[in-house]
């Protein structure tokens, strides 16, 4: 029991270990961080936006609301390349993560005894990873819109190099922000695959513990008729032992 015990310890231990070590986006999905994430489509965005004249959205006309937004849209569609590429990366990281768990977890004794919790654990491992899925996309796609308010106070400004730059700030920062929240996602998804182990595991201590305690209430019976049948032959063999005695006894007292 202690073995399992141990190893999902040492499997929970794992997961954070691994989440501790991708403190950098950069790092972690092999780029330089935002620098190299899209720079030249930042950079295109950023003076296409710094040309439009001041827009604000309770008084704009319903063709300036369109252009913004299909400006938007097409910075959106120029990332979705890379963040598809991003998530993808993720998910496999995690999805080989995974693996290697399950891997030591089928070379453990009796584990593949149970299939339909084997299968139901590996399947919810994998539900898991999926959730990396749209992560980046998502963000990008909420953040750089005229529906939040730090990129339409930009969009308020006057056209002009102050806009260029505060739409390239902003740029960075929710391309950072994107890739920050993935990698927090990576860390959870790893624990999360991990405690789907831990909790296998456990159900088969649990498992392991039942049968040992309805052995040992069965070999306490079986020791106990042991016990009463050795009684009942020793009372065999002595009530002809006791029955000879008494004879003997009369016999001496006849002579």
């Amino acid at each position: 029991m202690g073995f399992f015990s141990a190893i999902g310890s040492a499997f929970r231990s794992a997961a954070r270990t691994v989440g501790k070590t991708i403190e950098k986006a950069g790092d972690f999905f092999g780029i330089s961080g935002v620098s190299n994430f899209g720079r030249n489509i930042q950079d295109a965005f950023s003076e296409k936006i710094s040309s439009e004249s001041s827009y604000k959205k309770q008084s704009a006309n319903i063709h300036s609301t369109e252009r913004l937004s299909d400006i938007l849209a097409d910075y959106q569609e120029g990332y979705l390349q890379q963040a598809n590429t991003v998530e993808r990366a993720c998910i496999n990281e995690v999805d080989f993560y995974f693996s290697q768990l399950v891997e030591l977890l089928e070379e453990m004794p009796g584990a593949m005894e149970r299939r339909a919790s084997f299968r139901n654990m590996k399947s919810a491992g994998t539900r898991i990873s999926r959730t990396l899925e749209g992560v980046v996309k998502n963000h990008m796609a909420k953040r750089m819109s005229i529906d939040d308010s730090e990129c339409l106070a930009i969009l308020k400004m006057d056209a002009g190099n102050r806009k260029r730059q505060a739409m390239s700030r902003f740029s960075d920062k929710i391309i950072q922000e994107a890739l920050d929240n993935i990698v927090k996602k990576v860390k959870e998804a790893m624990i999360g695959q991990t405690d789907e182990i831990k909790s296998y595991m456990e159900n088969i201590m649990e498992e392991e513990e039942k049968k040992v305690s309805s052995l040992k209430t069965q070999y306490d019976m079986v020791l106990e008729n042991n016990i009463l049948e050795a009684e009942k032959i020793e009372a065999a063999c002595l009530n002809p032992m006791v029955a000879l005695g008494i004879m003997e006894t009369v016999d001496r007292l006849l002579i």
